[in-house]
């Protein structure tokens, strides 16, 4: 009777593995359920994309990587325990010389009291406390210093400006305060020059004759022309110029311009002829 349940229970068993394969592992011990989010393995798992590190050039920097050239040295900070002087107290070495200190200046007073908008004539600062290194603006420009009698008067050229009118000047000493004089020099537009003689009338043909330009309006830049070409001038004062003439032809008549840097100018036609005589 024992052997026929036997029988059944072995029959039942192979109907429910019909493979006959053990639920067990070789050591008798239940085999570990696996989780069903395992990838596939074997000839049936998709390809993956290799994960090997790229190299060279363009290969990504991965955190903790330091290129060789850009490694810094480590920086020592000094022990907790030095007390170090502060930035102010330390000494001055001694071959430096100490800086400058000045007085503010005392204007008392300023000559001419106007001048041309395109500026370059020397103006005089007279007062206390006047020194080379003195900063001298007139309307707010820096002018440059062109002679000195420290303490007592400067002289410095106007620089150029747009527009006439009244401007302040101002001189700043080393370490000192700014001074500002208010309306202390005018611009004024520069007049157009204007021809009223030239002499001799003849020049000679082969040039080299010394001629004349009497007027008013002249200044060191006026620039004359002789029936369109640019000579060399000498300037005299405002009311003289002379210059060399150049070769010429018997007979031809020449053009004499002036004109000043603002544009401003005047003609003489027919100011002299060429003269083989001459």
């Amino acid at each position: 009777m024992s052997a026929d349940n036997d029988e059944q229970v072995g029959e039942a068993a192979s109907s429910a593995d019909p493979e006959g394969e053990a639920s067990q592992d070789e050591s008798g011990e239940d085999a570990p359920s696996q989780p069903e989010s395992q990838p596939a393995s074997g000839e049936d798992a998709p390809s993956q994309p290799e994960s090997q590190p790229a190299s060279g050039k363009n290969a990504p920097s991965q955190p903790g990587d330091i290129e060789p050239a850009v490694r810094s040295r480590p920086i020592t900070l000094p022990p907790e325990d030095i007390d170090l002087p502060p930035p102010n107290s330390v000494p001055r070495p001694q071959n430096l010389p100490a800086p400058v200190v000045r007085l503010a200046a005392e204007v008392t007073l300023v000559s001419p009291e106007q001048g041309p908008t395109i500026g370059g004539i020397k103006i005089t600062i007279e007062g206390k406390h006047l020194y080379r290194e003195s900063i001298v603006r007139v309307g707010g420009a820096i002018s440059a210093t062109i002679g000195a009698r420290e303490p007592s008067m400067l002289s410095v050229e106007a620089p150029p400006r747009k527009t006439a009118g009244l401007v302040e000047i101002s001189v700043q000493n080393p370490g000192a305060e700014l001074v500002v004089l208010e309306n202390a020099f005018r611009y004024v537009p520069l007049p157009p020059p204007k021809i009223t003689s030239v002499a001799p009338n003849r020049a000679a043909v082969k040039g080299g004759t010394e001629l004349t330009i009497s007027g008013e309006g002249f200044i060191e830049d006026t620039v004359v022309t002789l029936d369109g070409a640019e000579s060399k001038v000498l300037f005299i004062d405002s009311a003289t110029l002379e210059l060399i003439t150049p070769a010429g032809e018997h007979g031809t008549m020449v053009d004499v311009v002036v004109s000043n840097p603002d544009g401003k100018e005047d003609r003489a036609p027919r100011a002299f002829m060429y003269d083989e005589r001459y």
